[in-house]
């Protein structure tokens, strides 16, 4: 063995401590607050055991050393354990060092440098936001975590809620997962329906538990019924009803958006059959149906029905009949209105503009009519005059022009001749539309282009029998009273009006002609209006207009029809303002207009032309045999004030001066200090008088109306007006109290008023009317009324005559002759003297014609012969007598019973004795005879036997019957003798 060298070998004999783990940075503890201890151990990797170990720390307040365990340490990896407890005494950084020392000699002392930060205290902060998403029985709280705390530190998040406020952990309560800072929520569900609830977010530390401010909210309430929702008031046959909804709601009212389901609609009335979707289900609480249709003209109303809720009404729709279109096959059949524009062979239809042509939509017309065509292809057409017009989309308003070459175009005024078309008809029955900027342009239909539609090409174009045009008009649409006849009116719809259309329940009427036909009324009232091109009221329309209304028309005209024959006079008022009177009958002027002279009580003849006077009447030579009238101009309306002259007999003739009715009652009880009650109005057909004088006339063709009583009397020989109203256009007479009379729309009235044959509620009141017929083929009328607030005495109640003629059938008050005579409440011991005149000798009548109130119960009216002693029942018969000529103020009267007379035998009628002494007869009382009259059959007296005892001759008699009136001391009686 070469070059071994031996060296000594040195031995480690002291303790070698070190200290694991490396932890030397304690982290973050709260102030005064302990962190969790850090063990440490001790280990010793010398070959000596280290005795008497100890571990000091430089900051022993704050990184405590404890749990040395055990204080010697085995050589060898002997190994010893200790804690440290870091407790920040401040907030901030924090430090120590600790060192292991060991009591045995040669022993190293291994340190560690700690660390640790002491925390402040950070509180938690919390707020309540508002709920979302509320429901009926579920909610969504909210919350935000603004600062989570330290120091102590926030463990937990969530919320509390209950009925009361400020709800806590004690009340329902959830904690929400995740400690950050933000917001966060919770869905709540479970809850009553309609209950007010409270929450508050909350977070929880070691403290306990900080809440946020009370938030209160109440869950919604549950559908407990179903609704509809805009049903329309109106819809046209076999087409959409507009749509409308079925709503789920609350008690409240309020729709209940979480409600699902289905809801079915059907037809609860009307005649035709409902289509469309009648199933839909509701979304948010809503359903919509916009497809339903009925099949005939009715008043319907819907059903609806969905679970368990009860069934609900809808109003009334009133389906109309459906919108017409209906092609012309003339020039003169184009007129203003609205139309759909076909190609030739009735195909197609125009459309909107598409790129530089009109788009061409199928049409589908049956026997020459389109029904409720598309509101797409709907063209006002408008006359310019000279066969030019213009084509405007009522849908855009839009016209159809030309701009170059074929291309078409759609402007939004017509302004320049391209927007002008020249219109022709063919006679192979198709029309032709030339542009009036280039006649060369035709708009004509051509299927072969791309999307086949309408442009503008030459005549020489070939398109076979497709290429020209057709025009479908809208008819006329006719208010029958609950609905148009051709569908809902617009600016550019020919209305007719043939029922009552009152804007109190319908709306505002707009048109383009609006004619107002017989039986048809149009009344605007308050707040509402009317616009239209033309409005023209016909012979027994109305058109009425109340305060406050607004009438925006272009052109008025009202059309009367006379039954005058040529010749006669006639009272006329104009309802437009100015008209010249003598224009009024087209085609005719008439000879003579007259006006009322007061101071004369005759007629002036006005010059021609005369504008005439709102409320003024005139006397008119009617021109021809039943001329038409037609007063053109601005409609006469609100308060008018006539002049009144009071000279003379202030007789003035006036008039209806609006174009609608007037009611009489009204117009006396407006003018009551003005005028006298009676009014008088000329009736020609009562003679043939041609000629026109005043009041001094035997021929007094008046008919005579009482406006206190409502009460007329017929002109002779006339049938008797019925109802309450003036006429449109109707002149009349009155008396004149003041020198103004007033007219105002609260007079105007659609229709005439009440009838005859009325009973009345009071039964004192009552009227009836007596007739006097000549054996000439004449006869008189006068009325008698009872009640009313007439008085016995002569009074407004009660009308004369404005004169008497040759034949005369009047009653009296005094020295009064009336034609009306209005008496206080019934008594049915009431008498009513009647005069008689008679123009010649002969056979008259006197009957009762008509009759109202207590009369029409049977009470009876007796006519007592004081000449012939006679009672007779009217309501039984009529009573036919023989008068000379002349006038007879004292042979009859009216009683309501009958006398003692008539109904039992006095001593006188029983003892008086009348018997045939040879060609004489003999009269042989019981009393002193005073006097004997005797009458022939005919009435007539001729003789009178005066006597001073109880008896008496009758001598010379001829052969015949005869009258005795035989007056004694005790009464009279009278006897009928044959000779």
């Amino acid at each position: 063995m070469d070059d071994v060298t031996i060296s000594k070998l040195t031995l480690t004999t002291n303790p070698n401590l070190s200290i694991t783990p490396n932890t030397l940075n304690h982290g973050s503890s709260c102030v005064n607050t302990g962190a969790t201890p850090v063990l440490y151990t001790i280990t010793n990797t010398g070959t000596v055991a280290a005795d008497g170990i100890t571990v000091l720390s430089s900051n022993a307040s704050e990184f405590t050393v404890s749990a040395l365990s055990p204080t010697t340490v085995a050589a060898n990896g002997g190994t010893a354990t200790f804690n440290v407890t870091f407790t920040p005494s401040a907030s901030g950084a924090r430090s120590a060092t600790i060192t292991v020392a060991t009591a045995t000699a040669g022993g190293n002392s291994p340190t560690l440098a700690l660390t640790g930060t002491g925390d402040a205290t950070l509180a938690g902060a919390i707020t309540t936001s508002a709920e979302s998403n509320v429901a009926s029985t579920a909610v969504r709280l909210n919350g935000n975590v603004t600062t989570l705390g330290t120091c102590p530190s926030t463990t937990e998040k969530g919320f509390v809620w209950g009925a009361n406020a400020d709800p806590t952990i004690l009340d329902l309560n959830t904690s929400v997962a995740g400690l950050t800072t933000g917001a966060y929520f919770y869905d709540l569900t479970g809850l009553t329906p309609n209950t007010t609830y409270h929450y508050r977010a909350y977070i929880k530390d070691a403290n306990g538990y900080v809440y946020g401010s009370d938030e209160a909210f109440t869950t919604l309430d549950v559908a407990d019924h179903i609704a509809f929702v805009n049903v329309p008031s109106a819809g046209t046959v076999n087409s959409n009803l507009t749509a409308f909804t079925v709503e789920a709601r609350t008690a409240g009212n309020v729709v209940d958006a979480a409600y699902a389901g289905n809801v079915t609609i059907s037809k609860a009335t009307g005649s035709g059959a409902i289509s469309g979707t009648l199933t839909k289900a509701f979304v948010n609480g809503v359903a919509t149906f916009n497809d339903i249709e009925f099949d005939a003209v009715d008043t319907y109303t819907l059903h609806a029905d969905s679970g368990a809720f009860s069934q609900i009404t809808s109003g009334n729709i009133a389906v109309a009949a459906a919108v017409i279109y209906t092609k012309i096959n003339s020039l003169a059949e184009l007129t203003d209105g609205d139309y759909v524009i076909a190609n030739q062979n009735d195909l197609v239809a125009i459309g909107a503009l598409g790129s530089s042509q009109y788009n061409a939509v199928t049409i589908y017309p049956q026997s020459g009519q389109l029904s409720n065509p598309d509101s797409g292809i709907i063209y006002h057409v408008e006359s310019l005059g000279s066969g030019v017009f213009t084509f405007q989309r009522v849908a855009t308003g839009n016209y159809i022009g030309w701009s170059s070459s074929t291309s078409l175009a759609a402007p939004t005024t017509a302004n320049t001749n391209s927007q002008k078309w020249t219109v022709t008809y063919d006679n192979n029955n198709y029309f032709v539309a030339a542009n009036l900027a280039d006649a060369t342009k035709l708009i004509r239909y051509n299927s072969g282009l791309t999307t086949p539609g309408f442009k503008a090409y030459a005549a020489s174009s070939s398109f076979g029998s497709e290429g020209y045009l057709q025009f479908y008009k809208r008819l006329p649409s006719t208010w029958n009273g609950s609905g148009w006849s051709n569908g809902p009116p617009n600016a550019n719809t020919h209305l007719i009006i043939s029922a009552n259309y009152d804007t109190t329940t319908q709306p505002d009427l707009v048109g383009n002609t609006i004619t107002i036909n017989n039986g048809g009324t149009l009344e605007i009232i308050n707040g509402k209006s009317v616009t239209a091109t033309s409005i023209i009221v016909n012979d027994g329309g109305n058109f009425i207009v109340r305060d406050g209304a607004t009438t925006s028309v272009t052109n008025f005209t009202v059309n009367r029809n006379s039954a005058s024959v040529a010749n006669k006079y006639a009272f006329w008022s104009s309802p437009v303002s100015a008209a010249n009177i003598y224009s009024v009958f087209p085609g005719f002027t008439p000879q003579y207009v007259m006006t009322y002279n007061t101071a004369t009580d005759f007629y002036t003849v006005v010059p021609n032309p005369t504008a005439t006077t709102a409320g003024t009447g005139y006397s008119v030579k009617i021109p021809a045999t039943a001329p038409n009238l037609s007063f053109i101009g601005t409609p006469n309306n609100g308060i008018i004030n006539t002049a009144l002259s009071t000279v003379g007999n202030t007789y003035n003739l006036v008039g209806n001066p609006y174009p609608s009715n007037m009611d009489l009652p009204s117009f006396y009880s407006a003018n009551s200090a003005n005028i006298g009650s009676t009014l008088w109005f000329w009736d020609n057909t009562s003679n043939s008088v041609t000629t026109q004088t005043g009041n001094t006339t035997v021929n007094v063709g008046y008919a005579t109306y009482n406006a206190a009583g409502s009460t007329w009397v017929a002109a002779p020989t006339s049938a008797a007006p019925t109802g309450n109203a003036a006429k449109i256009g109707q002149g009349f007479i009155v008396e004149a109290l003041s020198t103004t009379l007033l007219f105002t729309n609260s007079m105007r009235v659609a229709d005439s008023g009440v009838s005859l044959n009325k009973s009345s509620a009071n039964a004192g009141e009552g009227k009836y009317w007596l007739k006097l017929s000549t054996p000439y083929n004449t006869y008189i009328s006068q009325a008698v009324t009872y009640g009313q607030g007439a008085s016995d005495t002569y009074d407004a109640y009660d009308s004369k005559a404005i004169a008497t003629g040759s034949d005369a059938f009047y009653s009296t008050v005094g020295t009064e002759k009336l034609v009306i005579q209005g008496k206080a409440d019934f008594d049915i011991h009431d008498v009513v003297p009647l005069g008689n005149k008679h123009f010649e000798n002969g056979q008259f009548t006197i009957a009762l014609t008509q009759k109202e109130g207590l009369f029409l119960t049977g009470q009876a009216i007796y006519l007592r012969d004081k000449l012939l002693g006679t009672e007779t029942n009217l309501q039984n018969g009529a009573y036919t007598f023989t008068s000379d000529a002349g006038e007879f103020a004292n042979r009859f009267e009216i009683v309501y019973k009958q006398s003692v007379l008539g109904t039992a035998d006095t001593p006188v009628k029983n003892d008086l004795k009348v018997y045939r002494s040879g060609e004489d007869f003999v009269i042989d009382a019981p009393s002193r005879i005073q006097n004997v009259l005797v009458y022939d059959a005919s009435g007539r007296l001729i003789q009178t036997v005066s006597s001073k005892s109880t008896t008496a001759t009758v001598r010379n008699l001829d052969r015949g019957v005869y009258i005795l009136q035989i007056t004694t001391d005790a009464g009279s009686v009278s006897r009928k003798i044959v000779k």
